[in-house]
């Protein structure tokens, strides 16, 4: 399962790696991939062509997960935007085009330490509002969605997923009061509603399509203020200790502050409460907003630091390279967590 070194990515050697050696050193590399850099730049703004490089301007080497300040090792990278990038202004262009990958010394966590500020992050959502404007895929820029195409979502990502909880999920008290992080569509609502008697549903979304879906579907679940897109920020503290159940879907990777959202999120369970994690590992190192890349070893390693309980429900989902390269039985889980 364990890749040396997950696909797309070069390893930089060590004479040439900028973070490394003696100040002089530093300063030359610094001088030549800025140089680099720029044609990158140039190169992605104007001719459209995306290049390996490793952006080293201004980047705070601060671990997502364990806060050190130590790295092993860099690597050469290039990104893929799903959307018109060439629209933004330099800065922000920098920001979410330049990749800055390494891997913490300390913990092992593989990240994209090229993560904007939340400034950064509020201009460029001037540009694009919500999630649904920076994918290409023509469905999820208007509403409603086509009946026919949310069938598509739910038969290639959801059936098989709902099968494989029918018989994983044992609670030995049912769930009352459930929070859904990202529940594409509602269809994770749908499946507690369907399975589970006199629930309360909460949810947070990062796209307009699927908010406005949820909302017409359920007036009875209830949208809370929690904002989950890179950064965590919101109505944290009014529900800690509230929540018996969370839902968590393909949310993880794209966090900037990895300790911080586990944090969050275990703070908002009673004692004995539980997490589904669904999605959660996806190494797609040339996607734009993917910041941390794990396989299944490092994510229950990080589960462990937050968690007491871990349970893999086995192939729950679609296989694509970015997932069952990463797993122990090549296949897509869910994992369910004990507070």
């Amino acid at each position: 399962m364990k890749k040396e070194i997950p696909r797309y990515l070069i390893k930089i050697p060590k004479f040439f790696n900028p973070i490394f050696g003696n100040l002089i050193k530093k300063k030359f590399l610094f001088f030549l991939y800025s140089i680099y850099n720029n044609f990158v730049y140039f190169s992605k703004k104007f001719l459209n062509l995306n290049l390996y490089h490793f952006y080293n301007e201004n980047i705070d080497y601060t671990c997502s997960l364990c806060k050190k300040k130590k790295i092993q090792d860099c690597f050469f990278a290039y990104n893929l935007p799903d959307f018109n990038i060439r629209t933004l202004k330099r800065k922000l262009f920098k920001k979410f085009y330049f990749k800055s990958i390494a891997k913490c010394s300390n913990c092992g966590l593989l990240q994209d330490y090229n993560r904007p500020s939340q400034d950064e992050l509020n201009s460029f959502r001037v540009f694009f509002n919500s999630k649904d404007q920076a994918v290409s895929e023509e469905i999820w820029h208007s509403y409603p969605m086509p009946n026919d195409e949310i069938i598509k979502i739910y038969n290639k990502y959801y059936k098989k997923k709902f099968l494989k909880w029918n018989r994983a999920l044992k609670f030995i008290t049912p769930p009352k009061k459930i929070l859904f992080l990202r529940p594409t569509l509602g269809f994770d609502i749908k499946y507690f509603k369907d399975n589970y008697q006199n629930i309360e549903c909460y949810f947070t979304e990062i796209s307009k399509i699927s908010e406005k879906t949820i909302m017409q579907s359920y007036n009875d679940v209830k949208k809370i203020k929690l904002n989950i897109d890179a950064n965590y920020v919101g109505d944290f503290n009014k529900y800690s200790n509230f929540f018996d159940l969370i839902v968590s879907n393909h949310q993880l990777v794209h966090v900037y502050n990895l300790k911080d959202s586990l944090d969050k999120i275990s703070n908002l369970l009673i004692s004995g409460g539980s997490i589904i994690f669904s999605q959660e590992i996806s190494v797609k190192t040339r996607n734009t907003f993917h910041y941390n890349f794990y396989d299944e070893l490092m994510f229950v390693k990080i589960l462990k630091f937050f968690f007491n309980k871990i349970k893999r429900i086995d192939d729950t989902g679609y296989h694509e390279w970015s997932i069952v390269n990463y797993t122990t039985k090549k296949d897509n889980p869910c994992f369910f967590v004990i507070k």
